[in-house]
């Protein structure tokens, strides 16, 4: 074993097993008296967060996708100073989140020899626009929002970046600020993706330079500006953004850094400013890496230079222009992909009888003196006629870098590490490493009484095996399951000690812990207003130091051997209100319930916004009528001038130009019917709303409860039962992408021909796959990237011609 992760594993086992023994749950505080200044308790508590601090590296196989197409992922999962791919923790929670910091979907996944491989189905209806990958564990909450990874992805309807409803243009100077009588170079972004056809022009609308746009909402473009004008960008449509005005004296930044052994920078500085020396500083997290001396000549406003890349850190730099006084003249960020191994590739081809071609290709890893490296490695390749982004504009290996680069300038840092100072840690642990999955929930009996200091018995069936196990609550009702290691879907039936079923049977609301606000930039965090989880499984409204308390068990208690049998309950539905016809109706899934916001999804013809916000808001059709929605529970209507029916205007709402809007708060009605307790919503209009007068004017929705006044003469044992998602299931990505597999090859993205994100070179360093590609196609992108078990990583991508 290597004498750097043997030291490693000896320290966790010291400091590891002090900071579970003082975390009692999992965001409880330590004791303030370990947090003595100079107290030996105190190091060992900082040694544990410098030497195990986590960070994870984000690899996705396109920028752009459908709804319901299936994205692919990789996350390496990297440990301490040295970045190591090994892991204390072995759970890495996966999540789609849109720019509100909305959750749209997550996932868990078991963490093995630090990394993980997944794939996240997209929902149907999610709307075009911009959404961000995020993937962390919970040990990486002790460093805060802003070492969580976030990637960028696009989501469009036409499946590329056609314009899209919203637009956000940002224009970013390369060196900080545009500066009159320098040729300046500029960045547009365009945050939804948009194309950004156009060009720069002056007050007058007079054209000064031509923009380049390169797909995936960037484009670049180069101009002198002159004294007196104001510039702006217009695109074809006449829409104008302004630019940032020049300024009159200061300096310039221009960077290539497509080489592979160099970085070549040009540094521009104005007349007034040439006496005196500068310095061109590089340094990531704080720390300088190098530092060289300028001389400006009287003659020349550009100095050319370069930069050495051996010896310079992976990942995001900033490059500094400063005077003697170290006052910034300018700064850009960079980003140096710095490979301490490297990809050797042969191709074979061969024509199949349909016309179409199967490629081979053979990869050989080797280090920097030519030894094999026997590792896992990640290869995606794209069929660019079907991805609209740069990489289908570019014809050679250098504009894919210039491409990369322009990302880095516009803040879109694809794979990049947090910028986080390494330097800088928390002062107490508030989160442990979690070695399983774990479920929050408070208990209730049948009759909505809160269960407080009982005994709960829990009944877990995964399909193959029955897990029976016993917790106790606290004074609120609250309990903890933990470790729980089941990959799929499983059934959860919750029971206590009583004299009949109704006593016996505890009906469990589930919560989630706190979801972390959103980190997209610095000085950019966004908290979702209502983090709710869009599966149904966890509604998020405790902290989990609320699940924490003095009488909590220190272990779960197996119970002995149980048998149990099943017995299957006949269906029995309450009747309508006077016996009327609903004229639409929707039922509560008793396995998977869902919220009463999702329920109205499945009534053709309502709209349902801000799905997931506080306060979500729904249309009726037309047909309902003028005036305000009446809402009906278990017979009773509710009063129209309560909070509990309050009504907005009429107004379209999202181009559903032929909907007559009758929106109405649903939070109150969701804070007095527990969306577990709902056995079906009807919808009645016209004559049908008629008997409820002049009140059901506007459309009535009757919802109707499992233990509501038409409901109660039998036990509905389903309220006892909770689907619980375990580990996400592996994926064989040597299967996926075979023709067979028809079912889920039409659902992935559709420039992907293959990703494997676990192919493994052999002892000789080298591995082969065979990828099947369309007639006609021309040319692909092929992407491959390593990071070892020890930390030494690689990266190839080449255009390939066929």
């Amino acid at each position: 074993m290597n004498k750097t992760v043997a030291l490693l594993i000896f320290v966790f086992s010291i400091t590891f097993s002090f900071a579970q023994s003082q975390v009692r749950g999992p965001q409880m505080e330590l004791s303030s008296h370990f947090y003595r200044p100079g107290s030996f308790f105190q190091t060992t508590q900082k040694d544990s967060l410098s030497i195990w601090r986590e960070q994870v590296l984000l690899h996705v196989d396109s920028e752009t996708y459908k709804p319901k197409e299936t994205l692919f992922f990789k996350a390496y999962v990297l440990t301490g100073p040295k970045q190591l791919r090994v892991s204390a923790s072995e759970v890495l929670r996966v999540e789609l989140l849109d720019t509100a910091g909305d959750l749209i979907a997550d996932q868990y996944h078991k963490i093995q020899e630090g990394s993980v491989n997944g794939v996240l189905e997209l929902p149907n209806k999610i709307k075009d626009g911009k959404y961000y990958l995020r993937a962390y564990t919970r040990w990486m909450l002790n460093y805060g929002e802003e070492n969580l990874p976030v990637r960028e992805v696009l989501i469009s309807k036409s499946g590329n970046n056609e314009r899209l409803e919203k637009r956000t243009t940002v224009i970013i100077p390369e060196g900080g600020q545009f500066v009159i009588g320098l040729e300046n170079k500029g960045i547009i972004s365009d945050d939804s993706g948009n194309p950004l056809n156009g060009t720069i022009v002056n007050q007058n609308g007079l054209k000064v330079a031509n923009v380049m746009d390169y797909g995936s909402g960037l484009a670049s473009f180069t101009f002198l500006p002159t004294p007196g004008e104001s510039y702006y960008f217009q695109t074809s449509q006449g829409e104008k953004t302004k630019l940032d005005p020049p300024f009159d004296e200061g300096a310039v930044l221009h960077v290539n850094n497509i080489g592979n052994q160099k970085i070549q920078v040009r540094v521009g500085i104005t007349s007034q400013l040439k006496e005196g020396k500068y310095y061109l500083k590089g340094s990531k997290q704080g720390k300088a890496y190098f530092k060289s001396e300028i001389s400006f000549n009287q003659e020349k406003d550009f100095v050319d230079l370069d930069i050495n890349k051996e010896g310079l850190p992976y990942g995001l730099l900033k490059l500094r222009l400063v005077d003697d006084y170290d006052q910034v003249w300018a700064e850009r960020p960079l980003y140096n992909e710095a490979s301490s191994l490297q990809f050797d590739l042969t191709e074979k081809t061969q024509l199949l009888e349909d016309g179409r071609r199967k490629l081979q290709y053979s990869l050989r890893l080797t280090d920097d003196a030519g030894n094999p490296i026997s590792s896992e490695v990640m290869v995606n390749v794209q069929d660019l006629h079907n991805v609209n982004s740069a990489m289908a504009q570019v014809s050679s290996e250098r504009g894919i870098s210039f491409f990369s680069d322009l990302k880095v300038l516009a803040q879109r840092f694809p794979e990049v590490e947090s910028d986080m100072n390494n330097d800088i840690l928390p002062d107490q642990i508030s989160y442990s490493f979690q070695k399983g999955l774990e479920f929050y929930g408070q208990a209730y009996d049948l009759n909505n009484t809160l269960l407080k200091n009982e005994t709960i018995q829990i009944f877990i069936n995964d399909r193959r095996d029955i897990e029976v196990r016993e917790v106790a609550t606290n004074s609120e009702g609250l309990f903890t399951l933990t470790g729980l290691q089941f990959v799929g879907d499983v059934n959860m039936t919750f029971r206590r000690e009583g004299e009949n079923i109704k006593e016996q049977l505890v009906k469990v609301i589930p919560y989630q812990y706190e979801l972390p606000k959103l980190k997209i930039a610095k000085d950019m965090v966004v908290a979702a207003p209502n983090p709710i989880r869009q599966s149904g499984q966890m509604i998020p409204q405790k902290r989990l130091s609320d699940f924490d308390f003095e009488d909590k068990p220190s272990n779960l208690i197996p119970l002995e051997s149980v048998t149990l049998v099943g017995r299957k309950i006949p269906r029995k539905v309450s009747s309508s209100i006077y016996g009327m016809e609903p004229d639409r109706v929707v039922f509560q899934d008793s396995k998977r319930p869902k919220s009463i916001p999702q329920l109205f999804l499945g009534l053709p013809g309502v709209y349902v916004s801000g799905l997931g916000d506080l306060n979500p808001r729904l249309s009726l059709p037309s047909m309902s009528g003028i005036g305000p929605i009446l809402w009906v529970i278990d017979g009773f209507p509710l009063n129209q001038s309560s909070p509990y029916a309050n009504t907005a205007g009429s107004s379209g709402l999202d181009g559903f130009a032929s909907l007559r809007t009758q929106t109405s708060q649903l939070r109150e009605v969701m804070d007095i019917v527990p969306f577990v307790d709902v056995e079906r919503i009807e919808l009645l209009f016209g004559a049908n709303a008629a008997i409820y007068g002049s009140r059901g004017s506007g459309g009535v929705i009757a919802i109707y409860t499992k233990n509501g006044s038409y409901s109660t003469e039998f036990v509905n044992r389903n309220q006892a039962e909770i689907q619980f998602e375990g580990f996400h299931r592996n994926v064989d990505f040597d299967d996926f992408f075979t023709v067979s597999n028809k079912g889920k090859l039409k659902n992935k993205n559709l420039s992907t021909l293959y990703w494997n994100p676990s192919l493994r070179t052999n002892e000789n360093g080298e591995v082969s796959f065979e990828i099947i590609v369309p007639e006609n196609l021309k040319s692909v992108l092929l992407d491959t990237k390593v990071i070892t078990k020890r930390g030494k990583r690689g990266s190839f991508s080449s255009l390939l011609k066929l």
